[in-house]
């Protein structure tokens, strides 16, 4: 006792363990919270019609806590003594949304009527990289087009003919051909696995019908076509003809050898001056514009079918039910659609030059200048749309109808210049057309002035569009003050 005279020393270290232990505890409490802070939440709306003689609020409260989610507002749509409609702004954790929904269709006197979600942070990065499909989709096809060397087969059926040989050879000289012989079964075989490019047939009595001046038609096997043979094709002709016209005019075997001993050994001065061939640079790099176009104008849609899911929960009737004006109701969301596609095409083209080493043949700021008015089309034409449509559903059906064959046909997908002329007249008809005929005539050395008109027609473009869909605002609030 004299060791603890007041009694209480003994239980000092009694309460230390018992305040320690509730500090450990809150510390466990906030690191549990801080863990939860971390996680993502989506934030979802849902309209229920709630039969009271079945259920009540409370029910509806306690059944989306026990699934993880925390009501935040309430909306009384439409009140009732039997049955009401309610929107119910939920917070939750993304893998807890499906979970909640669930949960209010099991349950008797609930009717789900609407489910909205604002995505989560996963959903936005996707959204702000799908320009990038396009910079990956134009690669894909265009960056691997050109191939440094063609790999030709010389059939030679002129046995022991100097003037073929001397033909093959010349054909080796060229640049960027790899001539290798084969006898003819050899060379189509390798020509179908893909080892030879193309094949030269020179044919029987090649060598006497070039010295009479009318040599027999070569033969070039390919099944690349054209594009791959037709340089082939047009040098070799002509280095026959020059040594057909000879034999025309000498007719005599002796002075033939002597003129073309003459022209073999004949030599003369170039001076040469070697220049980047840009032209399958730019015309990948327009492609790839043509591709982020089409992405830009889907792009567009989404963010204007946000307008419709407000119209859905009866926030647009509310919106246009206070002093706030149709058109600021409008430009609000055409200004933050703006910024949106800006930054997705800032990312796109920091993609193409940065990843992937796409030149676009023209300076960054005059692009973006010309991008920008074609945006601003975009933006309106997806607010036309979603102004005059009745649902989301009706409008990313008339969306798609619109954007598809007009990307087409404004040669978005495919080269304007290889569709017949018709369809050519057509796609003018279309900003994509002005957008990429402006890139065109940039990357060809035009001053930004030279296409003003081009410019010009976008603007127009999108102030048709955002007319229409202001006058549908103004008409529908008309409507609801009616």
């Amino acid at each position: 006792m004299d060791e603890y005279p007041s009694g209480h020393c003994r239980d000092k270290p009694f309460h230390r363990r018992k305040e320690r232990g509730k500090f450990e505890q809150g510390s466990n409490r906030r690191q549990m919270t801080g863990r939860n802070v971390r996680k993502m939440y989506n934030s979802m709306t849902a309209r229920l019609e709630l039969d009271h003689r079945l259920v009540g609020f409370g029910d509806v409260a306690a059944a989306i806590g026990k699934a993880g989610g925390d009501i935040v507002s309430i909306d009384v749509i439409r009140p009732g003594q039997d049955k009401s409609v309610r929107d119910l702004t939920i917070q939750s954790p993304e893998q807890a949304e499906s979970a909640i929904v669930e949960a209010l269709r099991r349950m008797n006197g609930i009717r789900v009527i609407m489910q909205t979600s604002v995505r989560s942070i996963k959903f936005w990065l996707l959204f702000l990289t799908m320009p990038s499909i396009a910079v990956c989709l134009s690669f894909l096809l265009h960056g691997g087009a050109e191939q440094a060397e063609l790999r030709i087969g010389v059939v030679n059926m002129d046995d022991g003919s100097r003037l073929a040989a001397d033909a093959a050879g010349y054909l080796a000289r060229l640049e960027q051909i790899k001539v290798s012989e084969h006898d003819a079964a050899d060379a189509r075989q390798m020509i179908a696995s893909g080892e030879l490019d193309a094949a030269v047939v020179f044919p029987e009595r090649f060598g006497e019908g070039l010295r009479r001046g009318n040599p027999p038609a070569i033969e070039m096997v390919s099944i690349r076509g054209a594009t791959v043979t037709g340089n082939v094709d047009l040098m070799l002709s002509a280095y026959i003809r020059n040594i057909a016209s000879i034999g025309r005019a000498a007719q005599d075997d002796g002075l033939f050898e002597r003129l073309y001993a003459s022209h073999a050994t004949f030599r003369y001065d170039l001076t040469a001056e070697s220049i980047d061939d840009v032209s399958g640079r730019n015309r990948m790099s327009r492609q790839t514009i043509g591709y982020l176009a089409i992405i830009l104008l889907f792009c567009a849609s989404q963010l204007s079918n946000l307008m419709l899911h407000e119209r859905e929960n009866r926030t647009y009737a509310r919106v246009l039910s206070t002093p706030v004006s149709p058109v600021s109701y409008m430009l609000s969301n055409v200004l933050t659609n703006l910024l949106v596609m800006m930054l997705l095409i800032a990312v796109a083209l920091a993609v193409m030059t940065l990843a992937f080493g796409i030149d676009p043949g023209l300076p960054i700021e005059v692009l973006l200048i010309v991008l920008l008015p074609y945006v601003l089309t975009a933006i309106a034409m997806s607010h036309a749309v979603t102004a005059h449509a009745a649902s989301a559903m009706k409008a990313s059906a008339l969306q798609n109808l619109i954007i598809i064959p007009t990307s087409l046909l404004a040669g978005c997908m495919f080269p304007i210049e290889t569709m017949p002329e018709s369809v050519q007249r057509i796609g003018k008809l279309f900003p994509q057309h002005w957008l990429l005929d402006a890139v065109g005539r940039l990357q060809s050395g035009a001053a930004l002035s030279d296409v003003w008109l081009h410019l010009a027609i976008l603007a127009a473009f999108a102030l048709a569009c955002a007319l229409a869909a202001a006058f549908e605002h103004v008409r529908r609030r008309e409507a609801a003050i009616v």
